[in-house]
């Protein structure tokens, strides 16, 4: 596994985001093929090809490891744990009983990667404006966690 492929990834979703909320503002991008022959458009472009294939190659993987222990040798480990996204997905079967295709699990995961992203980094980024502006409200946090952690021990703290 090629450690600079995560970075790389990270670095495309981030790229796509600013083209994404860069493209409607000259009017010739709303036209794909126009769109497309810009320096952005290609570079919009390249950063979904390595999107898709990281994306393809992490499902590709999975579903060999999964395929090669079996189910059931698969989630034992994970038993009392949160199983991950990717496996949920591979996992999930459609109303006739069919899993889903590595296709339908890719745009799944390039959805929740792409909006999942955004919308936390603007969700956080309002709370914390939020925050910052009303310190009543923020004390009001900080003692409502004060008072669910009373007498923890932070090891114990979980998610």
């Amino acid at each position: 596994f090629d450690s600079r492929k995560p970075s790389e990834y990270i670095a495309s979703i981030l790229l796509l985001s600013s083209l994404v909320a860069r493209r409607p503002y000259s009017l010739h991008n709303y036209i794909d093929w126009i769109y497309y022959l810009t320096s952005d458009g290609r570079r919009f472009r390249h950063a979904c090809d390595i999107v898709h294939r990281f994306t393809a190659d992490v499902i590709q993987k999975r579903r060999m490891t999964l395929s090669n222990l079996g189910q059931d040798a698969w989630l034992k480990p994970k038993q009392d744990k949160t199983k991950d996204f990717i496996d949920v997905l591979l996992m999930a079967k459609d109303e006739e009983g069919c899993h889903l295709s590595d296709e339908d699990i890719a745009a799944e995961v390039d959805t929740f990667m792409f909006e999942g992203h955004d919308t936390t980094a603007s969700s956080l980024s309002w709370v914390l404006y939020n925050l910052a502006q009303h310190p009543h409200y923020q004390d009001q946090c900080r003692e409502e966690i004060q008072e669910l952690l009373h007498d923890r021990d932070i090891e114990e703290i979980e998610w």
